[in-house]
């Protein structure tokens, strides 16, 4: 057991050395990949440092990562790297480091007097500074020398290293920087003219689109590649490297709903997303206060999850009608095809660069033109539906004017008969109103009369007192007295009915029920007409049950009541009797109430009875006493119950008295009174 462990202890060595062998350069290629040759040293605290390392303190803390393409993962920590190097040829040999994005790269060897000298690179030293002008990490790689250690901050993606020959890299660089300026042209040449069509064509979607081409064309050139270098050299990259994917996945998802139209085809799909919208805006504002590590695994599934939607999005809308969206997907498809043919050269270092763009590059150049070409046919497809939507538009107008002319002609033959009908109602209106005016001057005449009247008798009562004071005795005084305010109470009583009546017909008076006490509210009345009572010496008898409740006006009840009770007391012999009570009808209305008001006077006719609520034919007729009056109360008593859905009517017999009734709202009908405030 003892011999097997040693065999494989001893297995694991020599794979060791293997791996940790000295690199050599014999000039057949321009370039190698020295991943799998180079050894490694985490430095989490930061403390080593190049004396001790080449003092040999902890050649036995490197170690070898077997891959051809080193990666630290997300981290803090300093890493060294260790190589030997045997150059067998004249070649003058570069060490790249192909990341633009490190803050801190240096690079250690000895001189031939022994003593380490040190070259500086990475993002927080300007492109001038560097030994090598590029946007990577390059540094020059003396000849006599076969120990090198590199000390480097990576904390993002993974680190390509290779070992070229100096007129070889020249030229790759040279024609990288050509292929990313024909991309850089294309890009902006893309942005512009879409901004242009945006603004001539007033069509958003353009400048979405620009938008969308101008984050690609940063993450390219800022986050993989770090073109941004050669104009901007001291541009902080690993702000950018973090800053341009979070606004990149917020503006390419919100840029998939607007353009596929999702609201209109996927409702519930689109508010989903929406809120996973406004969740990476929100994102983009806390971003700055989460660890940087966090930051860039946040920023990985993010960009997965929007790829994920985008998807999905397309292949909604495509099922519910919108063909765009299969398109759209698969754009989409590619793109994520090339970024994981990108994060497979970045693990291996194949495939290799096209043209020196990276695969992201290509990617988002491929994406550029694939949404051009589709927003394009948008705009045709919409252009067509349009116009088949105008030819349709057309031809209904064609049809509908059509049904309209017929319909047109319809509407003249049934408007010619209308305006027979209309003719011959016109002249029975004008038959009407004419009955109305002349029933109405008839009425102002017996107002006139019955005002003239009882303004005559006080005129004579008053010269009697004012010629004849001193030779009357005080007993026909009072008399006289009495007899001119009886006189003024009924003309008093006269023109208000008038005011009340002039108000009804103009809708001037407030209509207000609440809650009353009938019985109470009687009792109020009778003090009103209690004088002409007692000049007749009529008794008033109020039955009302106290506990009586209903919904009213109080102003309009009122004047019910006291019309009512004087037109009672009028037609009442002297000596009679007026009655206010409830009457227990059956046929009352559900919830309401029956209110009687009964004298043992002269009675009416039938006919007088038809008269009565009738404008056009009421007279005026004189009481018991020979007072005056125009049958103008009871027309607007008619007029205040019918205003609280009530009804007013009467029952009568010559010389057997009369009783009219009308019913009012109890008190179950209070929401009566909450709606008529209302």
């Amino acid at each position: 057991m003892r011999g097997k462990f040693k065999l494989i202890l001893l297995f694991c060595l020599l794979s060791n050395l293997v791996h940790a062998e000295t690199i050599r350069w014999d000039g057949s290629k321009d370039h190698i990949i020295v991943g799998k040759d180079v050894k490694i040293l985490e430095d989490a605290n930061h403390a080593y440092s190049i004396d001790s390392l080449f003092a040999g303190s902890y050649a036995d803390l490197f170690f070898n990562t077997n891959k051809t393409i080193i990666n630290f993962g997300f981290t803090n920590s300093i890493h060294w790297l260790k190589f030997s190097l045997q150059n067998t040829t004249n070649d003058k040999l570069l060490l790249e480091i192909a990341h633009a994005s490190l803050p801190i790269a240096e690079f250690f060897y000895k001189d031939h007097t022994g003593k380490i000298a040190k070259m500086e690179a990475g993002f927080l030293k300007s492109m001038h500074q560097k030994e090598v002008n590029h946007h990577f990490q390059v540094f020059p790689i003396p000849p006599d020398v076969s120990e090198f250690y590199v000390r480097v901050l990576s904390e993002t993606h993974p680190l390509p290293i290779r070992i070229w020959k100096k007129k070889a890299y020249e030229v790759n660089t040279y024609k990288t920087r050509i292929g990313y300026g024909f991309y850089l042209g294309f890009m902006f040449f893309v942005i512009l003219s879409n901004i242009f069509f945006a603004i001539s064509l007033r069509n958003r979607l353009h400048f979405y689109y620009a938008c969308v081409v101008f984050i690609y064309t940063c993450y390219a050139s800022m986050v993989l590649d770090g073109f941004i270098l050669y104009l901007f050299p001291k541009v902080d990259m690993m702000f950018w490297y973090v800053t341009i994917p979070t606004i990149g996945v917020t503006v390419q998802t919100a840029y998939c709903l607007v353009f596929l139209e999702a609201k209109k085809y996927a409702l519930k799909t689109f508010k989903l997303v929406r809120g996973i919208v406004f969740y990476f805006l929100l994102y983009i504002f806390v971003r700055p206060f989460l660890p940087l590590t966090m930051m860039f695994t946040v920023n990985t599934t993010h960009a997965l999850l929007s790829f994920f939607i985008m998807g999905y999005v397309g292949f909604i809308v495509g099922r519910k009608g919108n063909r765009m969206g299969y398109y759209f997907a698969t754009a989409y498809a590619i793109y994520f095809l090339l970024v994981l043919t990108e994060a497979t050269y970045i693990q291996t270092g194949q495939p290799n660069y096209f043209l020196g763009l990276s695969h992201v590059a290509w990617a988002t150049l491929i994406e550029a033109f694939v949404l051009s070409f589709l927003l394009s046919k948008r705009t045709e497809w919409e252009k067509r539906k349009s116009e088949e939507e105008k030819l349709m538009a057309q031809h209904e107008l064609l049809k509908s004017t059509q049904e309209k002319e017929k319909l047109v002609k319809e509407q003249n033959i049934k408007l010619e008969q209308k305006v027979l009908q209309r003719t011959e109602s016109l002249k029975n209106v004008n038959k009407e109103l004419e009955i109305a005016i002349a029933s109405k001057d008839k009425f102002f005449s017996i107002l006139a009369h019955d005002l003239k009247s009882p303004f005559s008798s006080l005129m004579g009562l008053s010269e009697i007192l004012i010629h004849d004071y001193q030779s009357i005795n005080e007993e026909e005084k009072f008399k006289y007295i009495n007899l001119i305010n009886g006189g003024l109470n009924n003309t008093h009583s006269l023109l208000e009915n008038l005011l009340l009546w002039s108000q009804s017909q103009q809708g001037t008076i407030k209509f207000k029920p609440i809650e009353l006490n009938l019985q109470e509210l009687t009792d109020h009345v009778f003090t009103h007409v209690d004088q002409n009572a007692k000049s007749k010496s009529i008794k008033l008898i109020n039955s009302i049950p106290e506990s009586t409740k209903l919904v009213a006006d109080l102003h309009m009840l009122h004047t019910i009541l006291r019309n009512l009770l004087s037109n009672a007391i009028k037609f009442t012999h002297k000596g009679g009797s007026v009655l206010a009570g409830i009457l227990d009808d059956p046929h009352t209305p559900p919830g309401y109430i029956t209110v009687q008001i009964k004298d043992d006077g002269v009675g009416m006719s039938a006919q007088q009875q038809e008269k009565l609520f009738d404008f056009s034919q009421s007279v005026s007729a004189n009481g018991t006493e020979n007072e005056s009056g125009t049958g103008l109360g009871l027309i607007i008593c008619k007029e205040f119950v019918e205003k609280h859905n009530g009804k007013l009517w009467v029952e009568s017999n010559i010389n057997q008295g009369s009783v009219f009734y009308f019913t009012m709202p109890g008190i179950c009908h209070r929401e009566f009174a909450f709606k008529s405030n209302q």
